[in-house]
């Protein structure tokens, strides 16, 4: 057995920089409470640190959904609430649409029944001291059996739009409803319905986008003979109008009913895309397409259409989408599983970077069900993934900055010696590493300089007897599989347990967290480390 020497040794920073990327995949996040074909992740968004997540599907009797708020606690998500709806029925599918906005978020319902079978509803929840409470509960003014409403839901500062795409407003298939207000206190400030009347035939207000004072809202085609469109409302003061009407212009072949053209639909700034995955473009059924249009002056014009590569293989290319600034994301189909597909606009130039898939991802997770983006924070919905031994659905979170991808992450930030608590790692040392074992070390004297092992910088600074603890006794109470082998995808989960009533002398200290991982098969019978990342911390308070 080799003997650990240990020489004190400056950090490089570059040494212990993952390597660099477009994207990161950062965290993967489920329900606290799975449960089999909740569709955890079939509708999303993500506001600054909270995202919230819907599960509107269940075979659990008299559930009528959930939504989940999760708050981001460095670069890792926590889950802080379960929401339901104080009045919900079995089959509500409450958490259908899901939207947040600094404290409030908005809920869908769509089948609930107030109103009439299926006429729909939507939930406001707020946030007061960390804690979620259920607000208010809005329904359209002419709520009638069928109407679905809360189909789809948007919120910006005070405005929520909850679309209803079979509302019996002009002339009967679908309308938004704009209401203005906060906390408990909501009220109706228009109804939005298309000028086409012939188009609003094909559910106006399934999908919508919101951004400041202007919205867009999609109507796919349900008929023979339509294509789908997307229309530009705009508000001025207290009045709404419509102000343009969106058609693709497609190179090959002529649009047509299947093309789905406006489901889904995202906006950002002068910036419009319409998703179209029914699109049969190149000779490949259903391959799909996205549409970017832009704003000059007062007329919108479409900038490109936007295809995947992957040829037949990659189907639905559309069917969900997301926009942030220049970059662009869309789901698609993948044999029988799905992707994400990054582009980035430079000057009115689109690139495809490359398509995105969560670590460990396999057969019918539907990967790509929803997306949500804001800043340089990317959600991915896989909403059959296994949790478990359930099919109760995933979200990935990623970073899109091209900054590099920290080998080691944890949360929560700090953690209570009085009170106790769970700092859990994540580890990630890449592919190239898969099945290795790894080890967890630590020290409570800090990171840097650190010291010099097997060619690896190992960034925690030594002695410690913290160190010689995480060294000898892995796999206790304390520290929970910090000596295990990494998955397929050179990932794994570690977690640091402090217990209730734990030594006083410990508040104001920092514990920092490095891990190794080991190769035995390059010289038998000697250890050899192949990785060392960067260093995790969590503040032990009182």
């Amino acid at each position: 057995m080799q003997t650990f020497h240990f020489a004190s040794f400056a950090v490089c920073l570059s040494l212990l920089a993952a390597p660099s990327g477009a994207q990161c995949e950062l965290d993967q996040f489920a329900a606290g409470d799975p449960f089999d074909d909740s569709r955890f992740g079939s509708a999303l968004d993500v506001s600054g640190a909270i995202a919230v997540v819907g599960a509107p599907s269940s075979f659990v009797p008299s559930d009528p959904g959930a939504a989940y708020v999760f708050e981001r606690d460095g670069l890792l998500w926590v889950e802080v609430a379960k929401l339901t709806p104080p009045d919900g029925a079995s089959a509500d599918r409450f958490g259908t649409s899901v939207a947040v906005h600094g404290s409030t978020v908005v809920v869908g319902a769509p089948l609930d029944d107030d109103g009439g079978m299926s006429s729909g509803s939507a939930y406001v929840f707020t946030a007061t001291g960390g804690a979620w409470s259920f607000a208010r509960k809005l329904t359209a003014p002419d709520a009638a059996a069928g109407a679905v409403f809360g189909t789809a839901v948007a919120i910006q500062s005070d405005t929520i739009i909850v679309g209803a795409p079979r509302a019996p407003l002009n002339p009967g298939h679908g309308a938004a409803y704009v209401f203005v207000g906060s906390g408990a206190n909501w009220s109706l400030q228009a109804q939005l319905a298309a000028s086409d009347t012939a188009l609003t035939q094909r559910e106006f207000a399934e999908t919508l986008a919101f951004d400041g004072d202007r919205c867009v809202i999609g109507t796919q085609s349900d008929i023979a003979g339509g294509e789908g469109a997307a229309f530009v409302f705009e508000r001025s003061g207290v009045a709404w109008s419509e102000t343009a009407m969106l058609t693709a212009t497609l190179p090959f072949p002529s649009p047509s009913v299947s093309d789905e053209f406006g489901s889904p639909v995202a906006l950002d700034g002068d910036t419009i895309v319409v998703g179209a995955p029914g699109y049969d473009g190149g000779g490949s059924y259903d391959e799909g397409a996205a549409f970017v249009f832009v704003k000059n002056g007062a007329a919108w014009s479409q900038e490109t259409m936007l295809v995947a590569t992957g040829g037949a293989t990659v189907t639905n290319v559309g069917r969900s989408l997301a926009l942030a600034g220049d970059d662009v994301l869309l789901g698609s189909r993948v044999a029988v599983s799905g992707s994400v597909h990054h582009f980035r606009r430079r000057g009115t130039n689109w690139n495809e970077l490359g398509s995105l898939l969560p670590a460990g991802a396999s057969d019918f997770d539907d990967v790509g069900a929803a997306l949500a983006v804001d800043g340089d924070t990317l959600l991915i919905a896989s909403s059959r993934a296994h949790t478990g031994s359930v099919t109760a659905g995933a979200v990935s979170a990623w970073s899109l900055a091209g900054l590099g991808c920290p080998s080691l992450l944890g949360a929560p930030a700090a953690v209570s010696v009085g009170t106790g608590g769970t700092h859990r790692l994540r580890l990630d040392a890449g592919a190239a590493h898969a099945g290795e074992l790894y080890l967890v070390l630590g020290s409570l004297r800090g990171s840097s300089p650190g010291f010099y092992f097997g060619g690896f910088v190992i960034p925690l600074t030594l002695p410690s007897p913290y160190f010689n603890l995480t060294l000898t006794n892995p796999n206790s109470a304390v520290l929970v599989n910090t000596f295990s082998a990494l998955d397929a995808a050179g990932r794994s989960t570690a977690a640091f347990v402090l217990p209730p009533g734990s030594n006083p002398s410990l508040v104001g200290r920092t514990a920092h967290h490095a891990f190794v991982t080991l190769d035995f098969t390059s010289n038998p019978g000697a250890l050899q480390i192949s990785f060392a990342g960067n260093a995790a911390d969590v503040q032990l308070v009182p």
